[in-house]
């Protein structure tokens, strides 16, 4: 596959993949909505709380230059 190809090929699947991704979080938090509710867990305003755990991750093997990459990761879960 050409350069091009796979260029183009690469912007449609981010496209796909950004807007399912999206849908997906969309979905889970209102999913964490539902359940805090339905466990009584709200604040004095009615307000879910939702107890989430987080974590990230930077890679520091990229070989271009400062050995830096240029994304990294995180992640939350409820």
């Amino acid at each position: 596959m050409c350069s091009e190809t796979y260029r183009k090929t690469e912007i449609k699947l981010f496209q796909n993949i950004k807007e399912l991704a999206t849908t997906e979080m969309i979905d889970a938090g209102k999913e964490e909505h539902r359940l805090a509710i339905e466990a009584g867990e709200i604040d004095k305003d009615g307000i879910p709380l939702i107890t989430v755990i987080a974590d990230g991750a930077w890679s520091k093997r990229f070989y271009k230059s400062n050995y830096n990459a240029l994304s990294g990761v995180g992640c939350i879960i409820g």
